[in-house]
């Protein structure tokens, strides 16, 4: 998978890992990538913290040396790090964790799905929001202390993903298609012409929405009103599970 935080692209495959600083020209292999399965990263101007199968740890040299960052989530599996609203969340195979201290310290967020169902969390004006694969989607308006199920239109219960773009939500929801709610999540309406195409990915692409599919991917230059297939030699025809942005995909 490639994902993206702040100026730096990271490339995750098995136990070698990558970094480039240069928008995919160049790459680097991250320290200890042989010892850790990495799967996400939160950039904060030289501080870099990453999430993996052993917990949390934080590089200040674009990861060419890695520190175990406090103790709380050590056993923790890391698939997801976010800021949202001065908090920074941690989506791990037990669930959501808050933590107030950039990290060091963690309280669980109890979310009425069950262990291990949380797919995604994001935040859209001023919510949290979190998808799982059972339930859909659920909102917060209170930084994760309580919970409201939202799926009014929401007839998809398995959400891989969200995205919010220009005030739109976009839920992506695997072979039903995908979603848009404009309202932050209260009710939600289908969007047409994706049926019976898996869709894997969403992502910002600055003027753009890009979803990947199980058949290649699409683009919207109307904030999701009206999606064109990309054609070309490359990814046509095939599956695409993630994308990144930075100064073209």
């Amino acid at each position: 998978a490639i994902t993206q935080s702040g100026d730096l692209l990271f490339l995750l495959k098995n136990q070698n890992h990558h970094v480039s600083v240069d928008t995919g020209r160049t790459w680097r292999r991250i320290a200890d990538s042989t010892r850790r399965l990495y799967r996400t990263f939160i950039v904060e101007g030289n501080r870099i913290l990453s999430g993996s199968n052993q917990g949390l740890h934080v590089s200040t040299d674009q990861g060419q040396s890695w520190t175990r960052l406090g103790t709380a989530l050590q056993n923790e599996d890391v698939f997801q790090l976010e800021r949202i609203d001065g908090h920074v969340f941690a989506v791990t195979q037990n669930g959501a964790f808050r933590s107030t201290t950039n990290g060091v310290s963690w309280e669980h967020v109890f979310v009425p799905i069950g262990k291990g169902k949380v797919q995604r969390i994001i935040g859209a004006g001023g919510r949290l929001l979190i998808s799982d694969n059972t339930h859909g989607v659920y909102v917060s308006i209170d930084s994760g202390t309580s919970w409201t199920r939202s799926v009014n239109g929401l007839i998809a219960l398995t959400v891989n993903g969200l995205l919010v773009y220009r005030n739109r939500l976009f839920a992506a929801c695997g072979p039903r298609g995908f979603f848009v709610s404009d309202d932050l999540g209260t009710t939600w309406e289908e969007v047409g012409g994706f049926q019976g195409v898996d869709v894997t990915c969403l992502a910002d692409a600055g003027k753009n929405i890009v979803a990947g599919t199980s058949n290649g991917w699409y683009r919207s230059a109307d904030t999701g009103r009206t999606w064109q297939r990309h054609e070309d030699s490359y990814t046509s025809n095939k599956a695409v599970f993630a994308i990144a942005y930075e100064n073209g995909l």
